[in-house]
């Protein structure tokens, strides 16, 4: 019974080392009985001078083995030398592997550093890059769909729940009815600028800004509007002149364009009138830039660059050629730039007042 135990005790022993192995247990007809059992044999045959059978022997050995192979089968493989490896499972014993590939799919709004999932390192995300003047939102139809980028319509603009318009052209009072009201501005734009050949031309006018919002305004005291006046014509010395600012109030402002660059020599391009920024409202909309005109040589007619549209608003005085220009058109549009003339001049500006 002693060199028995000792026996046991060096085979546990031995599983509770890192050495993974499969224990092998010796054949034999015995069938396992509980401990007890087996102690209580042991103690009678060792009291009785009767020799331990070979039986009971491999039993209890083979109950000793069954049970290092299951304590075998629990025990976590080593973490040793498996950098960078996760442990895994497949149902019956645990193992170390490499993660495996996954790609990593995001909505196309993302820039992906990595297009698969690594062990290492980190996956970075950020927006993509997108045209300008664009903005995230849904369809612009009445069908729902994921939103993307896409340029303003008519319809993102809030509906206006007031059943009466005021439309101003020029300076003038608003008395309020009611304590509300929603206004639409645009400031006036840029005037084009000229040249004194047909081998050089002017640049166009810059277009005035859009601003919109609703307005809290006391029944019966007037609201002062001015309408901006478009900007003058450019000379072939002299720059388009800068529209004028549109205001209702100090409640909604949109700013005027600046007026494009005058024309002196060829194989030069001339730069196009600012668009106009800056103002007061909830919503607030750049006027288009004017165009730069075009280079031209000594023997080659020159083009006048194109006026800024204006948001929501009128159009610039197109590209012109050889002794003509273009106006902009009402409200905000830029005036275009002119070759061996003065450029067109900027639209005035406009408000729209709703209420109630």
């Amino acid at each position: 019974m002693k060199y028995l135990n000792s026996l046991l005790m060096a085979l546990v022993f031995l599983a509770n080392s890192a050495h993974a192995a499969v224990w092998e247990r010796p054949t034999g007809a015995y069938t396992p009985t509980n401990h007890s059992v087996n102690t209580t044999k042991y103690q009678t045959d060792s009291a009785n001078h009767v020799a331990i059978s070979s039986a009971k022997v491999d039993g209890d050995l083979n109950k000793a083995f069954q049970g290092l192979n299951d304590i075998e089968a629990r025990t976590p493989p080593s973490a040793l030398g498996k950098t960078g490896l996760f442990l895994t499972n497949d149902g019956s014993k645990g193992s170390w592997g490499a993660v495996p590939p996954a790609d990593f799919l995001v909505p196309d709004i993302f820039a992906v550093s990595e297009s698969a999932v690594a062990p290492s390192g980190a996956i970075s995300l950020t927006l993509s890059i997108q045209p300008s003047n664009t903005v995230f939102a849904g369809p612009a139809s009445s069908v729902s769909a994921t939103p993307t980028f896409r340029a303003l319509t008519n319809a993102d603009i809030p509906f206006i729940p007031f059943g009466h318009l005021q439309v101003f052209t020029s300076t003038s009072t608003f008395v309020p009815t009611a304590s509300a009201a929603y206004v639409e501005a645009w400031g006036a734009g840029g005037g084009g600028g000229g040249s004194n050949s047909v081998n050089y031309g002017g640049a166009g006018g810059g277009a005035g800004q859009y601003a919109a919002g609703f307005v809290n305004v006391t029944p019966g005291v007037s609201v002062t509007v001015t309408i901006g006046v478009g900007g003058a014509n450019g000379t072939s010395s002299t720059n388009g002149g800068v529209g004028g600012n549109t205001s209702f109030g100090s409640y909604v402002i949109a700013n005027g364009g600046g007026g494009g660059a005058f024309a002196t020599s060829a194989n030069v391009g001339y730069t196009g009138g600012a668009s106009g920024t800056g103002g007061s409202g909830t919503i607030l909309i750049n006027g288009g830039r004017g165009e730069d005109s075009a280079h031209a040589s000594t023997t080659a007619y020159g083009v006048g660059g194109q006026g800024g549209d204006s948001p929501r608003g009128g159009t610039g005085g197109p590209i012109t050629i050889q002794n003509s220009f273009f106006n902009g058109a009402v409200p905000g549009g830029g005036g275009s730039g002119a070759s061996n003339t003065t450029g067109g001049a900027g639209a005035n500006g406009r408000v729209f007042v709703y209420y109630p």
